[in-house]
């Protein structure tokens, strides 16, 4: 197979079907690209990709679970391994071209596959990708809102209870913005998701809200998909609320400052009001028109009488005229909130001055670094040649250092700090703060400059010295002219957690905090390339690299390493090492010089257990032992061990190579042999036509990781031949306890006990006799063909078959048997002889009774021949269907209670109560003819077939059946429809609503056209008749039921203005118009008197009608003519259009149409 594209069929494979029951992949993902793909939703991107030459395919990973935890495997890694273990363990035999067996295979290796796929699977920040593993899982998520990138915290609205956002800045590929209000955290959501029930927004509008509400804010696109959003929770000081003005306090006065520039004090601050408990102040560019009661949190304490700085230091030199700022002064209760307030004004004028600003050149040069470690010093310092008001009176210099910030002192304050004379030095440490003054003669400052003290400023401390316990001299290096040092130890030095190094000529002693530039991190052994003479500065640091201590090292020629002897080459110095003569060790089958090595050589090798260094040319290597070429070499050698060949002259080595041996290079004792009866069971049939199986597998004794097996016609190993312990046999597969292995009678198999890489640890070689194979299975029965389904049997617990036949389709049976257990019975092998199967003798015959089964249990059936043979089988497993149970409960009148129905002809249950009976319970009902005989009456957990659902309250149709209306059954179900309890009920007129008698009158016709008449006698106990008359058929009321519509109606008398098709209910009531029998009739034309008329038998030619007409003669009887024929064109249009043509239809419909519309002479 092409290699390179094995990944794209593998992530095709992946992504597009899932057939391999393993493969079940998450999101998959690319380190290279930094993209995730979501399962079964990016597959078109994936496909995209993976067909894209441009994309390295060894960087698609997908996500898999390992017990519990996520993994993520490289697919190109994982497919390569896979394809590696199908091809190594593929059977010789396997026929490539059965796509089946192909299949079978590779299912087969499904386990192993798994195992090999989890193995190979890395953590998240194992696998190189470009971000965390949060921003894996929220890679498909809507980014989230930052602030303030791209909006401002929302502040209080103008409207009370509102808030707003002042300033809002979209992300690029949105262009509205919309609002929600919500009580809860909205959570992250896919990419690109639609916004629905939103409001749009504009910065700076008000937005409705209450305190602990959020406001979620979107960035949208055209189509209203979301590209960002964020939950912003609303807090009290983003919200317009209503709030209490605090008083205006007439206290205090300002006066310029003591000690600082630009400075204020509030001065008669000696009380505070009542209720309060400290003062604060606030400093504000604008006035404070209104104050109200409540916590600002931008404002300080404050002490009476001390300095307000108001002026920062760039507004004082110099300071405008217009100057202007407003400090408020507020008195706090003990919650915090204002109780009071004053405001003050304040300009230029009420702010204490400040001194000259010094300039630099003009007055001094520097700070620079001083002479000595950790001070600083100003090269010159000059009072000006033009000095101004102030810098006239300097006499002196004085410098103060602080590690706090130092304000700006107010002119004419004495200075603090020492006298500084020219040159002089100013100890100081980096990120101090100098203040350099000018003085007058009382130290008062006139000028003044401050510095905030930078690594550029400063000499800084020389680091310690590292003391000989922290380190170890350097030495030789494992690789050619480097270096190392192997032992480091940061005990004792106070703030290193780290090594670094740096290798030059003349290096410098490196300034304690202070980083050393070009220097790098360092482990303990690790090379570094050097050259004799230069300095190894071994530096102690800080996480930041900034220095603790040190040391500095000059190299020679002891601590540099030397370069390698020449590396033997295969096939020309050696051929090797294969294995030895005896167990546990190797050897070379040649050993041979060259021009590059010399051919005065003596070979040597050492054995070690871990990779040992490349000597050095010309060196000596202890140990090492000498041997001559198939020689045995090594003692009890194990793989993974390393061999080093050494080619030496006197003792010198010239050449070198360095093996790590594995079971290809050893001579390995025979693998121990498997015992049968102690780790394996003897081969037993298997459950698959023509295999086998070997159960028992145990690892008493041996180390086994896996089993494997291998099967061929001819004997594996000759008498007296083992296999070698750790050897791989090719195209074994690995085995499980109990599976099913396809074999023929007299072939031999291989049982392997491995490790997971296949090597042999224990063996054992069997012959399959036939005995140890099973047959091909007997014929499965069909249903309806060989049987039905097992029903129940006349007797509790048992079941029956109704119907058997083997007679068409299988071979050589004659009898029936069967057998039941409370497990399957797998397939049945052809011939063989199910143990316990019944009766013995003559067999099964249909309809008799199977006892003592249970629901759940397994029902065998054999067609089988004289001896018992299995020739068919089919296995049931029994249900509550195919089970007789033990008597339903006979229901009582706890449970029910039956009336008459609301309509006629119909009964119903008034109450229906599971009383006495568990589960939830459902009603059914059947009608019936007569009681059920006895073998017929419900049992527990029969299905009644033909039952109907009813409610309490529902009416039941009922018939009658002879004198009566035969029973209904009433069943207590569960939700199955399995019998829980049963009553036949006998239904009469009790309990049914019954119809109305049929009366027996006669239908006739009338005595006038369209009518007809009912004749007959009142039955007993009526004296007055009704009729109904209706387009359809009228149901059969009640007996006894009031009559409160319908017309009176004498027998005898006409029934006028009927209708063929009509119907009509005549009904024989009493004084109460309660119904005492009933009839009802379809009216046809035999029954209603009709008028007649006779047309004359004459045809009428066209020109007779033309001119002048023709005469019809029309005879009536019983009917009147028509007065308005003339001039009633609907009725002239029934008359001409009554007339057919005999011929020439079109031409006579012309004639027809004129008669018509001619109203006139016509007729």
């Amino acid at each position: 197979m092409n290699k390179k594209f094995v990944p794209i069929l593998l992530l095709l494979v992946l992504v597009l079907s899932n057939t391999i029951a393993f493969a079940t992949p998450g999101d998959i993902i690319h380190t290279g690209l930094n993209k995730v793909y979501r399962k079964d939703i990016d597959n078109a991107l994936l496909v995209e990709d993976v067909l894209n030459p441009n994309v390295p395919k060894d960087k698609f990973f997908r996500e898999i679970e390992v017990n519990g935890t996520v993994k993520f495997v490289n697919i190109v890694e994982e497919e390569q391994a896979h394809e590696k273990h199908i091809i190594d363990n593929m059977p010789k035999d396997l026929d490539l071209t059965d796509e089946e067996a192909v299949r079978a295979y590779i299912l087969s290796q499904a386990s192993e596959l798994e195992r090999i796929t989890k193995e190979i699977a890395k953590d998240f920040d194992e696998i190189g990708a470009g971000m965390t593993y949060e921003g894996y899982l929220a890679y498909h998520n809507i980014p989230i809102l930052k602030a303030p990138d791209n909006y401002s915290t929302p502040e209080p609205g103008f409207k009370e209870g509102t808030t707003k956002i002042a300033r809002l800045k979209l992300p690029a590929d949105a262009n509205t913005w919309k609002i929600q209000i919500s009580n809860d955290n909205i959570p992250p959501m896919p990419k690109d998701t639609v916004l629905r029930d939103a409001t749009d927004y504009v910065s700076g509008r008000d937005i409705d809200i209450e305190v602990g509400q959020y406001l979620v804010l979107y960035a949208v696109d055209h189509d209203n998909r979301i590209k960002a959003y964020s939950n912003i929770k609303i807090t009290e000081s983003m919200i317009n609320t209503p709030k209490e003005l605090a008083p205006k306090i007439e206290i205090g006065n300002v006066s310029e400052g003591e000690k600082y520039a630009g400075a204020v004090k509030i001065n008669s601050l000696d009380k505070l009001p009542e209720g309060a408990s400290k003062w604060q102040i606030f400093i504000s560019s604008t006035p404070m028109e209104r104050v109200y009661k409540i916590k600002m949190a931008e404002a300080i304490d404050y002490e009476a009488g001390e300095d307000i700085i108001i002026a920062k230091e760039n507004e004082l030199q110099p300071i405008s005229d217009g100057f202007k700022r407003h400090l408020a002064l507020f008195a706090i209760d003990e919650d915090g909130s204002i109780l009071g307030y004053n405001t003050f004004e304040i300009g230029k004028n009420n702010l204490s001055k400040a001194p000259s600003l010094l300039k630099e050149n003009t007055h001094y040069n520097g700070p620079v670094p001083g002479d000595s470690d950790g001070t600083t010093k100003f090269t010159q310092l000059h009072f000006g040649l033009s000095p101004d008001e102030n810098m006239k009176d300097a006499k002196s210099w004085m410098a103060f250092v602080s590690k706090d910030p130092i304000n700006v002192p107010k002119l004419n304050i004495s200075a603090p700090g020492t006298v500084l004379f020219a040159s002089g030095e100013i100890e100081a440490s980096i990120g101090d703060y100098l203040l350099l003054a000018a003085v007058d003669e009382n130290n008062k400052i006139k000028g003044y400059r401050i510095f905030h003290l930078t690594e550029t400023m400063l000499k800084g401390q020389t680091a310690p010295k590292l003391e000989e316990k922290n380190y170890s001299k350097p030495e030789k290096g494992s690789i050619e002219r480097t270096t190392r040092i192997n032992t480091l130890n940061l005990g004792g030095i106070e703030g290193a957690n780290k090594w670094m190094y740096k290798i030059g000529e003349s290096l410098a002693d490196p300034i304690l905090n202070k980083a050393v530039n070009g220097s790098y991190d360092y482990t303990a052994g690790q090379n570094i390339r050097a050259n004799v003479g230069e300095d190894f500065l071994l530096l102690a640091t800080d996480n930041e690299g900034r220095v603790k201590a040190f040391a500095k090292i000059k190299l020679d020629e002891n601590m540099i390493k030397d370069p390698p002897p020449v590396l033997l080459r295969e096939g020309v110095n050696y051929v090797g090492p294969v294995k030895g003569d005896n167990p546990g060790t190797t050897k070379f089958e040649t050993l041979s010089g060259s021009d590059s090595i010399g051919h005065n050589l003596k070979w040597m090798y050492k054995v070690s257990d871990e990779e040992p260094e490349i000597p050095e040319l010309n060196s000596t290597v202890g140990e090492a032992t000498e041997f001559k070429a198939k020689d045995s070499i090594g003692q009890d050698l194990l793989p993974g061990k390393y061999l080093m060949l050494l080619a030496t002259d006197s003792g010198k080595v010239k050449g070198y190579a360095i093996f790590r041996l594995n079971d290809a290079n050893i001579k390995m004792p025979p693998a121990l042999p498997l015992e049968e009866g102690v780790h394996y069971n003897k081969p037993e049939k298997g459950t698959g036509a023509g295999t086998t199986r070997i159960t028992g597998l145990k690892s008493i004794g041996i180390d086994i990781e896996q089993w494997r097996i291998k099967t061929s016609p001819d004997q594996f190993l000759k008498t007296g031949e083992t296999l070698e312990l750790n050897s791989i046999v090719p195209q074994a597969n690995i085995y499980s306890d109990g599976n099913n292995i396809r074999i023929n009678a007299n072939d031999w198999l291989l049982l392997l006990a491995t490790d997971y890489s296949g090597r042999v640890k224990a063996y054992a070689q069997i012959q399959l006799k036939e005995d140890d194979i099973r047959k091909p299975n007997a014929t499965l029965l069909m249903p309806s063909t060989n049987y039905t389904e097992p029903e129940a049997g006349t007797e509790e617990n048992s079941t029956r078959f109704g119907f058997l036949d083997f007679s068409t389709n299988v071979l050589d049976a004659t009898k029936w048997m069967y057998k039941v257990g409370n497990i399957t019975f797998g397939p049945i092998e052809l011939d063989s002889i199910v143990d316990g199967a019944l009766p013995a003798g003559e067999g099964y015959k249909v309809g008799e009774n199977i006892g003592k089964v249970s629901v759940g249990d397994y029902l065998l059936l054999l067609a089988t021949d004289d001896d018992g043979k299995a020739k068919g089988y089919r296995e049931f497993r029994l249900m509550e269907r195919n089970i007789r149970g033990g008597p339903a409960r006979v229901l009582n009148e706890d449970n029910y209670a039956i009336e008459k129905g609301s309509n006629p002809g119909t009964t119903k249950f008034s109450e229906l109560k599971p009383v006495g009976m568990e589960g939830n319970i459902r009603w059914k009902y059947k009608l019936i003819n007569e009681k059920l005989p006895e073998n017929e009456k419900p049992y527990l957990n029969s299905i009644i077939e033909d039952a109907n659902f009813v409610a309490a309250g529902q009416n039941i149709a009922v018939k009658e059946v002879g004198d009566g209306y035969g029973y209904i059954l009433l069943l207590a179900t569960d939700y199955s429809n399995r019998t829980k309890g049963y009553v036949e009920i006998k239904l009469d007129s009790t309990i049914v609503k019954e119809h109305a008698p049929t009366w027996n009158v006669q239908l006739d016709k009338g005595t006038v056209v369209d009518s007809v008449k009912i004749t007959g006698k009142l039955p007993s106990g009526a004296n007055s008749v009704k009729y109904i008359r209706n387009y359809r058929e009228i149901p059969i009321p009640a007996f006894d039921e009031v009559l409160d519509i319908g017309i009176p109606y004498i027998l005898g008398g006409n029934i006028p203005q009927i209708r063929i098709g009509d119907y009509i209910g005549i009904y024989a009531l009493d004084k109460d118009d309660k119904i005492k029998a009933f009839n009802s009739f379809e009216i046809t034309a035999e029954d209603v008197k009709q008028g007649k008329a006779t047309i004359e038998d004459s045809t009428i030619l066209e020109g007779s009608i033309n001119n002048g007409g023709e005469k019809i003669v029309i005879t009536l009887e019983d009917a009147k003519w028509a007065s308005d024929l003339k001039t009633n064109a609907e009725k002239r249009q029934e008359l001409y259009n009554g007339f057919k043509a005999d011929g020439q239809a079109q031409e006579w419909s012309k004639v027809v149409a004129s008669l018509v519309k001619d109203g006139h002479g016509a007729i």
